[in-house]
């Protein structure tokens, strides 16, 4: 079986409601969305997701690819100032051959949108799937 992958995240993207003083991404706010292809992924089976975490805080972050949220993934790393590799497994059915969509929100500790929200990055987010 043949397998392909896509990067859907190159370079340091910064969350949340206050840009952290140390110049380490790009801040983009409180939520993006990352619209991304898989060509010719053959659906029916699971696919992997890497990427790498900076300076989470809190539980209640979004973090979904086509409105599908993973059980794992932008799980705390408080007072880390070192990047965090993840792998997440991104069951079948969930992804197409074009239009995918990750999407990631920095939320509060209660999982709010007002008040302090979660400053954390994230980088080289990049998946590697299947192929029909």
């Amino acid at each position: 079986m043949s397998m392909d992958y896509t990067i859907i995240v190159y370079r340091r993207e910064i969350f949340g409601d206050e840009k952290h003083p140390a110049d380490v991404g790009a801040f983009v706010g409180d939520d993006e969305d990352y619209t991304f292809d898989c060509p010719n992924v053959d659906s029916e089976k699971t696919a992997v997701l890497f990427f790498r975490k900076w300076d989470v805080s809190f539980s209640k972050n979004i973090f979904t690819i086509n409105g599908k949220s993973f059980d794992v993934g932008l799980t705390p790393n408080p007072l880390s100032e070192n990047w965090k590799t993840e792998v997440l497994l991104v069951t079948s059915g969930i992804l197409k051959a074009k239009g995918n969509v990750l999407h990631v929100e920095s939320r509060n500790r209660k999982g709010g949108k007002d008040g302090n929200l979660d400053d954390f990055g994230i980088d080289n987010v990049v998946i590697y799937y299947k192929t029909l």
